[in-house]
């Protein structure tokens, strides 16, 4: 803390004498907030407006889950008298993520423009922090960046940097099914995404071996790439949806967006030691088959197999096989909806879950979001025009689909 004197003209009266006034400022070289010294240190009146806590960089902000755990950050930093600066780096228009400065109070949220073959600019967004997380991830190359340099090599020079700017705390999210050998359905060798999270996952440890990393299943929630991805037509092929064997080989375990941002945050708040060099699983408490799955969402969005609804095995159908292939081979910026044959890799492969593997209830959230209580608020938007008038009393909700395994 630094002591400055302002110096100020009297306004009342007609001599030239001055006043002394004290004000206490904060150097930048207090950031350092997971030191205990400096909690403290209290800054304005312990509400909303106030700092009290941690300086967090969150690499990958503008997406899904960066905009939900910034949105926490400044929740319950107001609530538990912890505020959180956030500094969110960009690589694209600053407009795109704007709408992440309305989660905390004014200058709590900073901007800061990066690139991922500037180092320098990496360094320049961690100068204060004492938490990064890292939400950045591909899953198809673009003009740019292949998919490979996104997800190992960038999140190597990320952890590495972090190592050397002395950061306290490294979070680092891949994915639940990372593997370098992941099955293969309609790709020779298996999901590329897969394989290129599992070696970004070695490449993190070998620069910050004490890091975090975070691996979770599919993430639903308001404008997400999984029930969206089912909802929207691009998906299907005159009403009628493929998956591999129908789905009934595959089980998934999504996990709503909300509980992954609390887990981020307990992450964040967690004494470094208590946390370091662990790995979590973030999956929702049941786990469900693809069919009966995709066919409750289907009955939510009135995708019913009166109206013409209904679910086929891939392995036997060319057109769409063929469809697949053009999608995947011809598009300029970013595949149509990501209905590509990468997402339909990682579509069917199986949720594993580690047996005596650390999950979110490790993290003392023991009450998750079912994904059936979620579904009806989530797919409205999804639901088939014109077949039903949008009255309330109408709609009966359908049964849920049936529980293969729980946490």
């Amino acid at each position: 803390m630094a002591l400055n004197i302002i110096i100020k003209r009297s306004l009342f009266s007609n001599n030239h004498n001055f006043v002394l006034i004290p004000i206490a400022t904060y150097s930048s070289q207090n950031f350092r907030t997971l030191d205990e010294n400096f909690i403290s240190i209290k800054r304005g009146t312990g509400y909303r407006s106030s700092f009290n806590g941690i300086v967090c960089t969150v690499f990958g902000g503008s997406g899904f889950i960066g905009k939900n755990i910034i949105q926490r950050l400044g929740k319950y930093g107001t609530q538990v008298t912890l505020k959180f600066s956030v500094i969110i780096p960009y690589r694209h228009e600053l407009y795109s993520s704007f709408e992440n400065k309305t989660a905390g109070d004014l200058g709590q949220i900073y901007f800061s423009e990066f690139c991922l073959n500037d180092d320098d600019s990496i360094r320049k967004c961690m100068k204060y922090s004492d938490v990064v997380i890292n939400l950045i991830g591909k899953d198809h190359d673009t003009w740019n960046y292949t998919l490979e340099q996104v997800n190992i090599e960038g999140a190597r020079k990320i952890a590495k940097i972090c190592k050397e700017m002395g950061i306290k705390k490294f979070i680092h999210v891949s994915a639940l099914n990372a593997s370098p050998n992941p099955r293969a359905f309609m790709i020779k060798n298996g999901s590329r995404f897969l394989k290129s999270k599992w070696y970004g996952e070695i490449a993190v440890r070998e620069e910050f071996p004490e890091a975090i990393i975070v691996k979770p299943s599919d993430v639903y929630g308001e404008g997400d790439t999984f029930i969206s991805y089912y909802g929207r037509t691009s998906r299907l092929i005159n009403r009628t949806l493929y998956l591999w064997a129908k789905g009934f080989e595959t089980i998934k375990q999504p996990v709503f967006v909300w509980d992954v941002s609390h887990g981020l945050y307990e992450l964040v708040t967690r004494h470094v030691q208590d946390v370091a060099g662990k790995t979590y699983q973030f999956v929702g408490p049941r786990g469900y088959i693809l069919h009966d799955l995709c066919k409750f969402m289907f009955a939510n969005m009135w995708k019913n197999e009166k109206w013409g609804f209904q679910i086929e095995d891939a392995r036997l159908d060319l057109c769409f096989q063929i469809y697949r292939i053009i999608l995947n081979k011809f598009y300029l910026t970013s595949p149509s909806h990501l209905q590509t044959l990468e997402r339909f890799e990682r579509e069917h492969v199986s949720d594993e879950i580690e047996e005596n593997g650390l999950t979110l209830k490790d993290l003392g959230i023991k009450k998750l979001i079912n994904f059936e209580d979620m579904m009806f608020s989530y797919s409205l938007i999804w639901k088939a025009p014109g077949e039903f008038v949008d009255d309330v009393y109408q709609f009966q909700p359908p049964p849920p689909p049936k529980i293969i395994r729980e946490i």
